[in-house]
């Protein structure tokens, strides 16, 4: 996290962050934004817009297109829906809490069959046989949405999973289409998007002259010496070199690309509890040192804190990160060196 401190916060337009991560990269991370390889986050129009400047591709949350095909499907019921949460609020059974919409509904069904017919109260607030016979079908929908959804916040998904997943979900309700189409209106890097799940999928061979084209910064290039290609008899040049024509393109990395913000998301959730419940006069720069040890926490471990404690001054590397963080015991200060 690299929050913007000690800076002018006034532009804060898709060129002002651009200009801003540009700098912060060069700054702390000795980088430039043109060693960014895409941007993943939400297809509002900010984010298309500083993509788009920045000649780089974004990838578009999963999760947050997979929660407004969910919110457009559901308008479908929306009639049924009103009329069983008033009949729900009535009986008072029902806690509003998350996923209020499938509780709502296998909670109706459970209790259907238990309520008194001739109770004039709640016969005004009965849904109709025809809503509820539209209703049946509901929640094994929203039981295949929500296995999706959890899902999703797995780590180890990777775009080719969800592109089979949404698949799954347009084989069953078409109308998910609109949204969770390869090519939907909501994608802004279709043809990256569509060749990573291509090589992921084996099918390098079959990517299109813009997919190809996507996907040159992740491109795997095999030097071969020139002793190498010179050796052997005439024909077995031409061999070698046919196989080099006729061998698909490598990718890589492709496998590592995150197809949802939801790490930066819970990132900030946690940012915002240590920030307001246990800030406690906290500086700035040291509140970003304690949100970097719990994110990365799965790095060190109570060893690693006595053996901080016992001595004034200490370092240690977290080899997974190439990162060496020296604390020194007098002045409380933490440091964080990157190795070369």
């Amino acid at each position: 996290m690299a929050p913007l401190i000690g800076e002018d916060g006034g532009d804060h337009s898709a060129e002002g962050h651009r200009v801003f991560l540009d700098s912060m990269l060069q700054r702390d991370y000795g980088k430039s934004l043109y060693d960014c390889f895409f941007i993943l986050g939400d297809n509002c129009a900010f984010n298309k817009r500083l993509a788009t400047i920045a000649h780089l591709p974004l990838i578009g949350c999963a999760s947050r297109w997979l929660n407004i095909a969910v919110q457009a499907y559901l308008q479908f019921y929306k009639d049924e829906l009103d009329t069983i949460q008033n009949l729900m609020r009535k009986l008072r059974t029902l806690n509003h809490a998350a996923k209020l919409r499938h509780a709502m509904v296998d909670r109706y069904f459970c209790l259907a069959g238990f309520i008194e017919a001739d109770d004039e109260e709640l016969c005004e607030l009965m849904a109709s046989p025809r809503s509820v016979k539209r209703l049946r079908s509901l929640p094994s929908d929203l039981k295949r949405i929500e296995s999706v959804s959890k899902s999703l916040q797995c780590e180890t998904t990777t775009i080719l999973d969800v592109r089979l997943w949404f698949d799954g979900l347009i084989e069953v309700e078409p109308s998910f289409a609109e949204y969770l189409a390869p090519r939907a209106r909501i994608v802004h890097s279709p043809d990256f998007e569509s060749g990573c799940t291509k090589v992921l999928e084996g099918e390098g061979a079959k990517l299109t002259r813009a997919e190809s084209a996507a996907l040159e910064p992740f491109a795997i290039e095999h030097s071969e010496s020139e002793s190498d290609s010179e050796s052997g008899s005439f024909v077995a040049q031409l061999r070698r070199k046919c196989r080099r024509v006729q061998k698909p393109q490598e990718y890589g990395l492709l496998s590592l690309i995150p197809p949802t913000s939801n790490m930066v998301e819970r990132f900030f959730s946690l940012a915002r509890v240590t920030f307001g419940h246990e800030r406690h006069s906290l500086s700035p720069y040291t509140l970003e040192m304690v949100l970097f040890l719990r994110v990365n926490k799965k790095y060190w471990d109570v060893r690693t804190v006595e053996q901080c404690t016992q001595v004034t001054d200490c370092s240690f590397w977290l080899p997974s990160m190439d990162l060496m963080v020296v604390l020194s015991g007098n002045d409380d200060i933490v440091k964080l060196e990157r190795t070369d």
